[in-house]
């Protein structure tokens, strides 16, 4: 009897005492994992390409564009930080890539029939998301940087045209 009051009691407490969450946005961006430089960096591309084909249907390969998009925005967001420009814009290329396929394979559903509402949703959750990860980046970062790698001649990074470029690619 002890133990179902003890019980009680903890829940009460819970639900007296809540804890504050605050958050931007609702949708969470996952961990991208390895990032580029990495030796192992290679293998996660080509699970990714493989996975790819495992995902069937219009809803499947929403799901799995979208996941690409969300990891590859928030490598490009961290490299971004990290100064790495090139390997940033190369993210960041690859997240609007898998963005727009996305958006493709929601479009497709719709034509079939398929219900989509949860689907779309998600989707407007994650455009948020999106531009206000890029719209941040675009606060964080100068306009254009000179890119020099060793041994061969340099060139502009036109940063803020690539981040309006991505923002453009969103619905």
């Amino acid at each position: 009897m002890f133990r179902y009051h003890l019980i009680y009691l903890l829940i009460l407490l819970f639900f007296l005492f809540p804890r504050n969450i605050y958050a931007e946005s609702s949708y969470v961006l996952p961990y991208p994992g390895v990032m580029p430089g990495s030796k192992l960096y290679v293998f996660k591309e080509m699970k990714n390409y493989l996975d790819g084909f495992w995902y069937f249907g219009d809803i499947s390969q929403f799901k799995y564009n979208l996941l690409l998009s969300d990891e590859y925005l928030v490598e490009s967001r961290i490299l971004f930080e990290y100064k790495q420009f090139f390997l940033a814009l190369r993210s960041l290329r690859k997240s609007s890539r898998h963005y727009v396929d996305a958006s493709k394979y929601v479009d497709n559903a719709l034509r079939s029939g398929k219900d989509v509402v949860n689907i779309e949703d998600i989707y407007k959750s994650a455009e948020e998301k999106h531009k206000e990860v890029l719209i941040k980046l675009k606060k964080e970062l100068p306009e254009f940087f000179f890119w020099n790698p060793e041994n061969q001649e340099g060139s502009e990074l036109f940063l803020y045209k690539e981040i309006d470029r991505a923002i453009s690619e969103l619905r």
